[in-house]
C-alpha cells in the first residue's frame, strides 16, 4: 500500500516511526496520522510528522482545539461523530470538518518526564464508529514509544527491548491475519465453513455472509480475500449502517472539486479505491431503496461516475457483503431490491452461532487470552479448569465478539497468572446452567457413579465427546418433556428454532409430530 508522508528532520528515528504510524493508521481504520509537538516560541502546535493514506483528504484541517484540549487534560480523546458530539465552545472551529465529513477523531497526548510534549492526532471519514475503546488504549501504549523517539537520541538498544512487544503487536493487527483453520476441530461445524469459504476464495464470485451479530463474519471476508488471486490487493470494508444517507452517496462514488458544499477537491470514493482488491460491504441490508439502484448499477456496468462528473471511471474489485438481516424476507416486503439480491447472493456463507461449535472454545479462549494478555500487557498465561466448563454453559448471544469482551474484562480484574472463574462477569455466571440443565462442571454426563474416584485415562471421553454426550442428554430430555413442539423446545431451550432443529438432526433424534416435523425440515 502506498502512503504519503512528510517528515521534520529534527524528530529523530525517522523510519521507526513511519513504520509505527502505518501500522497505527492500518489497524485502527485511519486515513490519516499527524505528529504534533507544542512550539514554543510561536505558542502554538506544530506539525512535525504526518502520513496519509491513499485517497485521503490532504487539504482537511486539523483541529487545534482538540490537540489543546488533549494536552490540557493529559488524556486520550475520541469523537465518533464530531458534528454531533463536539460542545459548544469546540463546534465552531470543527465547522469546517463537519463540511469536510470528518467523522472520526482519536488523539492520543504525549508526556514526558511530567510534561505533555506532542500529541498523535488520527483521523477517519470511511465509518463513523470505527474508532472504539479498544483503539484508544492502543493508542496510549504506541504514545510511550513515541514519546521515547521524541525525548532522546539515546539509548536504542533499551528502547528497541521497551518496544518490542509493542511492535509485535502492532505487526499481528496490521496483518489482520487470525489463524482461522487453527481455531476449530476438525468435527467442528465451522470447519465445514471454511471449507466452503477456501474454495469460494479460488472463484472471483460474489459472496453473501449471513449469520447472527459477532459471528466474525469481516473476518471471515478477510480469510477469503487473502486466499484470493486479488490477496495483493487492498480490503476496503464499509459499514453501510454507520453511513448517513446524505453521506453514503460521496463516500461510495466520490466527488469533484465544488460539486457540493464543502467538496474542496476532487476525491476517489470506496469503490475506486477497492481497484484491484475486495470491496466488503458490511451491514449491506441497511442500504435504502434509493443507494441500493445506484449501487447495482455500478456492479451491473463496472463504471462509476463521481458526484458531480460525467467522465465513467471503470472499477474492478470482488464484492463481498455481510448482514445478519434476513434479506429474502426484505425482498418478499419489498425492502430489498430482488435483483440486487441475486447480485450479492451468488455464493452464499452462514456463519455458525458460537453456541452451535462449542467444542472450539478451548481454542478460542486461548487464543484470544494470548491475544488480548500480548495487547494489554497483563501477566495471565494460562486459563483455569473450571474456566471453559462455565463458558460452556453460556448461551453466548454475542457470539465470538461477546467472548472477547468476558475475556478482556477478566484480564482486567486477574491478578496471577492464571484466569480463574471468580474473575468472570457476575452477570454471565448468574446466568449459567438453567434449571434442569446437567452441570458439566459438577457431575460426569452419563455417568451411574456418583463418584469419579478411580477412574483411568481411558474412562475421560475427548472434550468433543464428552460435549456430544452432553447435548445427547440434554436434546433427548427436551425432547421427551416438551414432546415435537419445535417453538417450545426453543422458548425452553433459549435457543432459536433453527438451532433446535439442526441438533436434533446432529444427533439423530426425530420430532414424530407430523406439523413439527415438517417445520424441522424446512428450517434445516
Amino acid at each position: 500500500m502506498s502512503l504519503m508522508e512528510t517528515f521534520d528532520p529534527r524528530v529523530p528515528r525517522k523510519e521507526y516511526l513511519s513504520r509505527l504510524m502505518t501500522a497505527l493508521l492500518r489497524c485502527l481504520g485511519a486515513e490519516r496520522g499527524f505528529l504534533y509537538v507544542w512550539n514554543a516560541n510561536r505558542k502554538t502546535w506544530s506539525r512535525v510528522f504526518s502520513l496519509l493514506l491513499p485517497g485521503a483528504h490532504s487539504d482537511l484541517p486539523v483541529s487545534q482545539t482538540l490537540i489543546a484540549s488533549a494536552a490540557r487534560e493529559l488524556k486520550p480523546r475520541l469523537f465518533l461523530d464530531v458534528d454531533k458530539e463536539v460542545a459548544a465552545p469546540d463546534a465552531a472551529s470543527l465547522g469546517r470538518l463537519a463540511e469536510q465529513s470528518l467523522r472520526s477523531v482519536v488523539l492520543c497526548p504525549l508526556v514526558g518526564r511530567g510534561e505533555v510534549i506532542g500529541v498523535l492526532y488520527l483521523d477517519s471519514r470511511l465509518s463513523i464508529k470505527r474508532f472504539h475503546q479498544q483503539d484508544v488504549r492502543l493508542l496510549e501504549t504506541a504514545s510511550r514509544s513515541v514519546t521515547g523517539l521524541l525525548e532522546t537520541l539515546n539509548g536504542r538498544e533499551e528502547l528497541e527491548s521497551q518496544n518490542q512487544r509493542l511492535w509485535e503487536m502492532l505487526q499481528e493487527a496490521e496483518s489482520h491475519v487470525v489463524p482461522v483453520t487453527d481455531l476449530c476441530e476438525p468435527s467442528s461445524p465451522a470447519r465445514r465453513v471454511i471449507s466452503l469459504c477456501e474454495r469460494v476464495a479460488k472463484s472471483d464470485v460474489s459472496v453473501l455472509l449471513t449469520g447472527e451479530t459477532g459471528t466474525g463474519k469481516e473476518l471471515m471476508g478477510r480469510f477469503i480475500h487473502s486466499r484470493s488471486q486479488r490477496r495483493d490487493g487492498p480490503f476496503i470494508a464499509v459499514n453501510c449502517g454507520a453511513l448517513p444517507e446524505g453521506l453514503l452517496e460521496s463516500e461510495l462514488f466520490g466527488h469533484r472539486k465544488g460539486a457540493f458544499t464543502g467538496a474542496v477537491d476532487n476525491r476517489p470514493g470506496v469503490l475506486e479505491m477497492a481497484e484491484g482488491g475486495t470491496l466488503f460491504l458490511d451491514e449491506v441490508g441497511e442500504l435504502s431503496l434509493a443507494s441500493q439502484v445506484k449501487l447495482l448499477r455500478v456492479l451491473q456496468e463496472r463504471h462509476v461516475v463521481r458526484i458531480g462528473e460525467t467522465q465513467l471511471r471503470p472499477v474492478d474489485f470482488r464484492l463481498m457483503s455481510a448482514t445478519l438481516r434476513d434479506l429474502h424476507s426484505m425482498v418478499e416486503s419489498h425492502q430489498f431490491r430482488q435483483d440486487l439480491y441475486y447480485r450479492l447472493n451468488v455464493f452464499k456463507v452462514e456463519m455458525v452461532p458460537l453456541r452451535e461449535r462449542l467444542m472450539d472454545l478451548p481454542l478460542l479462549v486461548n487464543y484470544l487470552l494470548r491475544s488480548l494478555a500480548r495487547r494489554m500487557g497483563t501477566t495471565v498465561r494460562r486459563v483455569g479448569p473450571s474456566v471453559i466448563e462455565s463458558l460452556a454453559r453460556h448461551n453466548w448471544p454475542g457470539n465470538i465478539r461477546e467472548l472477547t469482551n468476558v475475556l478482556e474484562r477478566a484480564l482486567v480484574l486477574e491478578e496471577t497468572e492464571e484466569l480463574t472463574v471468580e474473575s468472570l462477569p457476575k452477570e454471565l455466571l448468574a446466568g449459567l446452567c438453567p434449571s434442569g440443565i446437567p452441570d458439566p462442571g459438577t457431575a460426569r454426563i452419563g455417568s451411574d457413579s456418583p463418584s469419579d474416584e478411580g477412574l483411568s485415562p481411558d474412562d475421560v471421553d475427548s472434550y468433543a465427546g464428552a460435549l456430544r454426550e452432553f447435548e445427547l442428554v440434554y436434546f433427548s430430555r427436551l425432547l421427551q418433556s416438551m414432546g415435537p413442539n419445535i417453538s417450545a423446545m426453543a422458548r425452553r431451550a433459549q435457543l432459536t428454532r433453527l438451532t433446535i432443529s439442526r441438533k436434533l438432526n446432529q444427533l439423530g433424534l426425530r420430532p414424530t409430530g407430523p406439523t413439527e416435523q415438517n417445520k424441522t425440515e424446512e428450517s434445516v
